[in-house]
């Protein structure tokens, strides 16, 4: 019996100490007198909270990294297992103490057609790749990059504006996390295509802008050979102004300037080959916001009158510029025409809001005039006269010509020298010249050398 009583004593003693640590009680009263009994803390992985006895919990590692966790692994992702221990599976070493493998480029393919081209490859690393780069030209200096896309170990670079029947080499450099690279891998060539006899492709590569100018760029091909492109543009698709493109190949580019912030312009480029096709393609740009000048919508009149045009023709193509005197700083630019007779009218044109401007017309190939005290408010009317008499009965107040020589648009030199003569002379006989054709009748020849020679030194009020 007494051996009895001793065994139920312990059994319940012993369950109620593992009661006490258990439940994490840390004071019980018996007789009125305090046992104190240390308290069990219970761990639960996966909460996220690194606790007693855990390495890790889901994404929190402790800061730690592979590098961190051990010298020996020099990279690598370190995650947490399942059971809150570090997994290490991810994590590389190498022989060296570094790793020096350079990842694997592979499944190299590629693709053409006139003015395009693509590349696909795969690139690996036990380490992960970092990045990858793409480089190509018509030789092996290269000299052109895209930035490749890709989805997983699948890399893809697609080209643009390619010349047609031209061999393109390129180059692949791909990168690891343990900085590794392939720099010196070079994959060969691709080759585009040939336009289609009797064709004429026109693609655009691209458009950029400013608050007050813009870029646009695009190839013509075909196997006969461009004789000429074209570019018109404006605010509407009546298209009416003008620019002559500069080329590279089959790249046509314009730069353009003067143009109002926040603005859409539309374009036409239109292009016809030595085997006489003709081909045309349509776009739009808008400009920028400039963000220290209020843009406002006013009712704008321009009045002014070139010299010496044929007949009653009064029409120009010319350039306003928007000066503020007193912060001595260019708010705006905005390229108009004059019509034939002498006139610019635009009710809904987008002018930089500012009181007392000083306003300059410069004419494509005139010196410039300008008019002062301009206040230019939301709303209302805006008359700008460059002319002295409103019945355009212009005295001394015609636009002077002669400033031939220079690209347009811009404001050219604003000044009749030695170099807009020879840049007529050189143009003698040319039909449809808008610089050096200065009297309008469609022809370039004595009467625009004599109207050079009549303005010969001199300049245009000071622009700017």
């Amino acid at each position: 019996m007494r051996v009895g009583k001793i065994f139920l004593s312990l059994f319940f003693g012993l369950l109620i100490i593992f009661s006490v640590s258990f439940w994490g009680i840390s004071n019980l009263r018996a007789d009125d007198e305090t046992i104190t009994v240390g308290a069990q803390v219970v761990s639960i992985c996966g909460n996220d909270l690194i606790e007693t006895g855990e390495d890790c919990d889901g994404d929190s590692l402790n800061s730690n990294t592979c590098t961190t966790l051990d010298l020996d692994y020099v990279s690598g992702v370190l995650a947490c297992s399942s059971l809150c221990f570090f997994d290490v599976s991810k994590c590389n070493k190498s022989t060296g103490g570094e790793d020096t493998t350079p990842p694997t480029i592979a499944d190299i393919s590629t693709s053409t057609s006139v003015t395009t081209g693509t590349v696909n490859w795969t690139a690996d690393d036990d380490s992960g790749i970092r990045s990858c780069s793409f480089e190509y030209g018509e030789d092996e200096s290269y000299g052109l990059s895209v930035t490749p896309s890709n989805i997983g170990i699948n890399y893809i670079a697609s080209l643009s504006g390619l010349s047609s029947e031209t061999n393109y080499y390129f180059k692949i450099t791909c990168i690891d996390n343990s900085s590794n690279s392939n720099s010196g891998f070079k994959t060969g060539s691709l080759e585009t295509l040939a336009p289609p006899e009797g064709e004429l492709l026109l693609n655009l590569v691209s458009t950029s802008t400013s608050f007050s100018t813009a870029t646009v760029k695009w190839t013509a091909n075909s196997q006969a050979g461009i004789e000429v492109c074209n570019f018109d543009y404006g605010e509407d698709e009546s298209y009416s102004l003008n620019v002559n493109p500069t080329h590279v190949d089959n790249l046509y580019i314009v730069s353009l300037s003067g143009l109002s912030s926040s603005t859409t312009y539309n374009f036409n480029i239109s292009c016809e080959s030595n085997d006489d096709v003709a081909e045309s393609l349509v776009g739009d740009f808008t400009t920028k916001i400039n963000e220290d000048v209020i843009i406002v919508t006013v009712d704008l009149t321009v009045l002014a009158c070139p010299e010496k045009r044929g007949g009653s023709n009064n029409s120009v193509g010319g350039l306003l510029v928007f000066y503020d005197p007193v912060q001595k700083v260019t708010l705006g630019m905005k390229q108009i025409d004059i019509d034939t007779n002498g006139y610019h009218r635009n009710n809904k044109a987008k002018l930089p809001e500012h009181n007392n401007l000083a306003v300059y017309f410069k004419g494509r190939s005139h010196l410039a005039k300008k008019i002062t005290g301009v206040n230019v408010v939301a709303g209302a009317s805006l008359v700008l006269n460059f002319t002295d008499d409103t019945n355009l009965n212009f005295g001394n107040f015609k636009l002077k010509a002669g400033d031939v020589q220079g690209s347009w648009p811009g404001l050219k030199d604003n000044f009749v020298d030695v170099l807009d003569l020879s840049a007529v002379d050189v143009r003698l006989n040319q039909m449809a010249d808008f610089d050096a054709d200065l009297n309008n009748d469609n022809i370039v020849d004595v009467l625009d050398m004599s109207m050079v020679l009549g303005n010969f030194n001199l300049g245009g009020d000071v622009l700017p």
